[in-house]
């Protein structure tokens, strides 16, 4: 091989890993897709390895793509899949204590809502009792004339 083709086979190579690699690190907003990341990175580290090896033994390129997909992946995954699963675990965690707020809203406003209905009840029971103590002679008859309202 040439030295011309193999900078433009090195060039073409890196070119591969780095679009890999972005590809790897690329946030589609997805947060259902973890490890994408580090798989992506990985792949991108091993492609870069290997063509910055290419003129090396093929212990010294399987050792650069060995050590390119680790750092790769590692990159991948603190960048990329870390903070999408930081952000899925926000959104819950919110998604959580809204719905703590709404059932603490509705047990209030079901109290607030029972407490009237007892009022009532209350009222129209004293009312009801006033009326019969009236009928039975239990009240002074001026007492009995018919209420105020308030």
């Amino acid at each position: 091989m040439t030295v011309r083709r193999m900078s433009r086979t090195a060039g073409l190579a890196l070119l591969l890993a780095g679009g890999l690699g972005l590809a790897g690190c690329a946030d589609s907003g997805d947060d259902g897709q973890f490890g994408l990341g580090t798989y992506g990175g990985a792949a991108g580290g091993a492609l870069l390895g290997g063509a910055l090896a290419h003129n090396g033994s093929p212990f010294v390129q399987a050792a650069a793509m060995v050590g390119g997909a680790v750092l790769g992946g590692m990159a991948g995954d603190k960048y990329v899949d870390a903070p999408r699963q930081q952000r899925a675990s926000t959104a819950q965690q919110q998604a959580a204590d809204e719905a703590t707020q709404r059932q603490l809203a509705y047990e209030k406003q079901s109290q607030i809502q029972k407490a009237e209905v007892d009022k009532k009840l209350k009222e129209q029971a004293l009312f009801e009792q006033w009326k019969q103590d009236c009928a039975s002679g239990k009240l002074p008859t001026g007492s009995c004339a018919s209420p105020s309202s308030t």
